[in-house]
């Protein structure tokens, strides 16, 4: 077994408490989810927790910076930041970042849901029936 899945898998009984915890392999790292949305971010043996414009302060405030890698044009910031160090050994320390973490993913996949059923309720432009002609 990897060290990173080994991390993945301490990581998962660490946040056991917010509800099913599991992670899978995703581009090199891992992805940490409860239920059905991604909370955490595994890359290089680090945890990245979910921020949003509700929590981002938090993370920025404690110095804690986000997750950033080269793409094939341009540098991209991902929405996770770095775990607070020494909180992954006890559940007190970690817990706070978790949860608000585990609500900003709710969040953000409520409202992707809700934004793709509303493209799923929009008429179509291409039906073939437009104005009359006189």
């Amino acid at each position: 077994m990897s060290a990173d899945r080994d991390f993945a898998e301490s990581v998962e009984r660490l946040c056991a408490p917010l509800g099913e915890v599991w992670s899978r392999n995703m581009f090199g790292g891992f992805g940490v989810y409860c239920d059905r949305v991604m909370f955490g971010l595994i890359a290089y043996g680090v945890l990245y927790l979910k921020v949003d414009d509700v929590n981002r302060g938090d993370f920025e405030e404690a110095g804690l910076e986000p997750f950033v890698y080269r793409g094939p044009n341009r540098i991209i910031t991902m929405s996770y930041h770095r775990a607070p160090e020494g909180s992954l050994d006890d559940w007190q320390l970690v817990e706070p970042w978790a949860r608000g973490s585990l609500k900003a993913a709710e969040r953000t996949f409520a409202k992707r849901a809700a934004r793709s059923s509303r493209k799923r309720r929009a008429p179509s432009s291409t039906s073939g029936s437009g104005p009359a002609i006189r």
